[in-house]
């Protein structure tokens, strides 16, 4: 199979690139191990930067993150809960903060309002009565599968190939360049070979991992952060604490929950991090000092992922911007990495990468990822069902693939399949005919059945209704228990801990029963 662009890496960089490139006419194969999204692009708050949060210490991120989340709301408008942002100092923060953040906001153009408490209280009631002063910013809640999910279906549109669950398992170079990369796909096993011209690194945290398969030493520091998701929403806008960058100190309103954190711990380079009781404590403790009813509310989850920065010391420190490097200064052409970077500059990480690839292949076009929207909106959806799931719908897929017209035409599937998250039962048909889908998991991020208040426990049969085969049912059911367990582990007390005993009951009696019946 020859190409002109191979991309390793199905996450927001690596899916914008092919976009970008497929609406410029270059031939793009993309390859992602697992699925679109389950990585680090999948594992972060879904917090739309204004660039406020980045304007004393990183001021180039600032601008770039305040550009980006303009274009973004613009072009992948579907993704995107604009609700506006807040920093709030408490008392005991440093009182001189709030005007070197009102300075630094000014002087790189980021829009920036001042608030005294009693408007604060007016604009978030459940805001600590600590509260001493406030800043209005532009920051926007973003759905990151969504995001990652939506360049996907463009990039198929303008004539890109995206392959999921294919592991890349060996990069073959003559010495000079990159002659062939090996693949298995994970579905059947088969091991493949693809020719390309240029090979696009854009594996995330497991950058370096695929850089040392063509013999490349890839500086690449890696840092863990953890997440907590509440059952329910208490602020109307993302919360942000008035103080340099630390722990616990962001608030992100998030469809029918709130995303809590994030923690910062570097990596050793054989880690693969995972969220510890610890984490989950400090989060608790600082979230709960900007919003006093998240010490009620229920944990229903932890996650996170590793980030990759380009720094050598990780941590707080580090810059959140990105780099792109043309492997040619390393003696092996063809091969480019992507390092680095947030999800709000994803798309402008593409474009980099994409006028590199463009000028190395002779590609004369420009980028139009900046002005093209993704989806078309879509209003007066024409089937039974109550106005708040219309319009989640209308928002999650606009005119994207015909969807009114196959949401409208199945009458057997207005159902609810997920009451939390408002999923119908014919998205979890359509989904589930897809060649994308391999499990429950994969299902859940098109979807978000599965995401809401019980974490699956009432629509994870009609997950495994729609998408069995018939003799994969306990197999499905596994997978996706140890998947979601796994993420409630370290949130495991009070409420949860009793919930979590309900649901195992009634999950595992039924696989307990399936099998007596079997034997």
């Amino acid at each position: 199979m020859r190409v002109d662009v191979l991309i390793i890496g199905g996450g927001a960089t690596g899916v914008g690139i092919a976009r970008d490139l497929s609406m410029r006419g270059v031939d793009v194969l993309l390859l992602e191990k697992s699925d679109f999204g389950s990585g680090s692009s999948g594992g972060n708050h879904g917090l739309l930067h204004s660039g406020a949060r980045y304007v004393i210490n990183d001021p180039i991120s600032a601008k770039e993150c305040a550009a980006e989340s303009k274009i973004l709301k613009k072009v992948a408008w579907n993704c995107i809960d604009d609700t506006g942002g807040l920093f709030v100092g408490l008392k005991g923060d440093d009182p001189e903060h709030g005007s070197r953040f009102e300075g630094s906001c000014r002087s790189l153009r980021i829009n920036v309002h001042h608030v005294g408490k009693d408007e604060i209280w007016e604009l978030e009631p459940n805001i600590s009565k600590d509260a001493e002063e406030g800043y209005l910013v532009e920051d926007a809640a973003i759905d990151p599968f969504r995001l990652v999910l939506t360049n996907v279906d463009d990039a198929r549109r303008n004539g890109a190939t995206l392959r999921n669950h294919c592991e890349v398992i060996d990069v073959e170079t003559t010495g000079e360049e990159v002659r062939a990369v090996r693949f298995r796909d994970m579905r059947n096993g088969d091991v493949d070979e693809v020719y390309p011209e240029i090979v696009v690194n854009a594996a995330g945290p497991q950058a370096a991992a695929v850089a040392k398969m063509a013999g490349i030493n890839l500086g690449l520091t890696r840092d863990f952060g953890t997440l907590l998701v509440y059952n329910g929403r208490t602020v109307r806008r993302v919360i942000n604490r008035l103080r340099p960058p630390s722990d616990g100190d962001i608030i992100v309103p998030s469809h029918t929950s709130m995303v809590a954190g994030t923690t910062s711990r570097r990596l050793r380079p054989s880690e693969n991090g995972c969220p510890t009781r610890a984490d989950v404590e400090k989060i608790s403790k600082e979230a709960s000092a900007l919003v006093p009813s998240l010490e009620t509310m229920r944990v229903i989850r932890a996650y996170g992922s590793s980030r990759p920065l380009i720094s050598s010391e990780g941590g707080r420190t580090a810059s959140r911007g990105y780099k792109v490097i043309d492997h040619a200064t390393d003696g092996v052409e063809g091969m480019i990495s992507i390092i680095g970077g947030k999800l709000t500059t994803y798309r402008l990480m593409a474009e980099s990468v994409s006028d590199l690839v463009c000028r190395k292949l002779g590609v004369r076009a420009d980028c139009r990822t900046a002005t093209e929207v993704m989806v078309e909106k879509r209003v007066g959806l024409n089937f039974p069902s109550t106005k708040a799931v219309k319009d989640s719908i209308s928002r999650r897929y606009g005119n994207a693939q015909n969807a009114h017209l196959w949401i409208e035409s199945n009458g057997t599937g207005m159902d609810l399949a997920c009451s939390c998250e408002g999923v119908l039962q014919t998205e979890l048909e359509r989904f589930s005919a897809s060649g994308d889908i391999l499990n429950l998991t994969d299902l859940m991020r098109r979807t978000r059945a599965g995401m809401g208040y019980c974490q699956g426990t009432g629509c994870m049969w009609r997950m495994v209704a729609a998408l069995s085969k018939g003799d994969d049912v306990q197999e499905l059911v596994e997978d996706f228990i140890r998947e979601r367990r796994a993420a409630m582990e370290s949130v495991l007390e009070g409420d949860q801990l009793r919930q979590e005993i309900f649901r195992s009951h009634i999950l595992w009696n039924y696989l307990s029963e399936k099998d007596e019946r079997e034997t």
